[in-house]
């Protein structure tokens, strides 16, 4: 009997091990498929966000520009992404080390910073370049034909365009602003190369717009929705604001494919706490790739301090206390760190959804409702 009882004990005590490998070897592949998701998104947006304006271009001395331009984004987007994965590999080779999590956690978020700078300071000179070819090349001389524009109907003659811009101003103001002022050029060629109208009332659409509520390629307001705004609340491809949704977002709380701020969510989180398919933060991570300073959860969890997931390197990884402290995170209310440990593939499945697949699905969804506000069918009355 005695025999009998350690042989079962025995066995017990190695289907625990064989079933705790399981889960880190599960948890270690979640997190990695989650955090390159993540990547491939935070891509997917940033290619058609440039091949979009070269279809776009009036001429094709712009849409070289463009193209140039393009290549080298792509190129440091690339880059950054894998600079982003070299930096978790490492991690995870090293996370015993002292302060070695907190220093890549460090180097990721100036990073960040440096990408979107140069994001920025790049697509402000690439704006007066855009405005210099435009005032100065007709685009009769210098055509570019693509699909995009023929079945949106834009040509250099109004009379051929299928689509017109909307332009109408209340008559009532309220504090020397009308309440409505819709503003939008006709997106025909010659339109397109000449200066763009811009939208100033309280609710604002245009192709420039600023209000209260703005809307438009470029906004500003304190409710902001476009290509790239700027609001308090603010939306679009590019946003910055207090709270911030977009392709990619700047914010004190920034939701989208690319999230900076002090709390970020989305595909890549970058702040002080984030959350996503890859997430990197200074007080806490969770995602499915998570890297933090002091608390990380997730498929793959990497922290100086504490760390729950499928597979969690960190002084205290997958104990009481990593729970207890994990618990004090923004996001404990939402997520179980059981699930994480024994089943990381669930936990993938959410990050998934409401970490990359909803933002991305958000900004699609954006980017065909703004135009419809613009614009409307030229056979409208």
């Amino acid at each position: 009997m005695a025999a009998t009882a350690g042989l079962i004990g025995k066995a017990a005590v190695q289907g625990t091990v064989v079933t705790a490998t399981q889960a880190a070897t599960a948890g270690a592949i979640a997190g990695a498929a989650t955090g390159a998701m993540g990547a491939i998104g935070g891509l997917g947006g940033t290619w058609l966000g440039i091949r979009v304006p070269q279809w776009m271009a009036p001429t094709m001395t712009e849409r070289k520009l463009l193209e140039r331009e393009g290549r080298f984004i792509w190129r440091l987007s690339l880059g950054f992404v894998f600079a982003s994965l070299v930096s978790v590999a490492v991690a995870l080779l090293f996370a015993t080390l002292p302060n070695v999590v907190m220093y890549i956690v460090l180097g990721n978020m100036l990073m960040a910073i440096c990408f979107a700078a140069v994001c920025i300071i790049r697509g402000m000179g690439l704006n007066q370049q855009i405005k210099h070819i435009r005032q100065t090349i007709n685009p009769d001389e210098d055509p570019n034909p693509t699909w995009i524009k023929d079945r949106m109907g834009l040509s250099t003659e109004p009379s051929k365009a299928k689509w017109v811009g909307r332009r109408l101003t209340s008559q009532r103001r309220v504090f020397g602003w009308p309440i409505y002022d819709f503003q939008v050029s006709d997106p025909t060629l010659s339109q397109m190369r000449t200066s763009q109208l811009h939208a100033r009332g309280w609710i604002a659409i245009g192709d420039k717009a600023t209000g209260f509520l703005a809307v438009g390629n470029h906004a500003r307001g304190i409710f902001a929705f476009g290509g790239r705004s700027l609001g308090v609340i603010s939306m679009g491809g590019l946003s910055i604001g207090l709270v911030s949704v977009g392709g990619a977002a700047l914010g004190l709380l920034s939701i989208g494919g690319l999230a900076i701020g002090h709390s970020a969510i989305g595909g890549g989180g970058i702040g002080w706490q984030a959350a996503g398919g890859g997430a990197v933060g200074v007080y806490s991570a969770n995602g499915g790739l998570a890297l933090s300073g002091n608390i990380a959860e997730g498929g793959l969890a990497i922290s100086m301090k504490y760390a729950v997931g499928g597979l969690a390197k960190a002084p205290e990884a997958n104990t009481e206390v990593a729970r207890l402290e994990c618990g004090k995170s923004w996001v404990a209310d939402y997520v179980n760190t059981q699930l994480i440990v024994n089943n990381p593939y669930e936990f993938q499945k959410n990050v998934m959804i409401y970490g990359t697949v909803v933002p991305v699905a958000f900004s699609l969804l954006f980017a065909i409702g703004v135009p419809l506000l613009m614009y409307r069918r030229k056979h409208e009355s």
